[in-house]
């Protein structure tokens, strides 16, 4: 991988990480969260941080999230979000 797509996942971690972030309530940081973290287990994310975790995806990288059961799927595991958002960034 060279320097400049190693920089983008770089970035795009940072983003989607301050996002959830922003929404769990203990003090974690970007190490806390791994590519098989659980977010809703590991951080007792409610329906309502979820949503907000969603919209704020959706503006910050200008994507959707289907509106079927595929968004819990996605939401499970970090690793998930962040390839979907990757892949469905314009």
């Amino acid at each position: 991988m060279n320097n400049i797509n190693h920089n983008k996942i770089n970035d795009l971690d940072a983003k989607i990480k301050n996002v959830i972030i922003e929404y769990v309530e203990n003090n974690i940081s970007f190490e806390d969260i791994k590519d098989d973290t659980n977010i809703f287990k590991e951080y007792s994310l409610d329906s309502i941080k979820a949503v907000n975790i969603i919209s704020d995806i959706e503006m910050l990288f200008d994507i959707s999230f289907p509106h079927d059961g595929n968004t819990i799927e996605i939401l499970k595991h970090y690793k998930k979000i962040r390839e979907y958002v990757a892949a469905n960034m314009k």
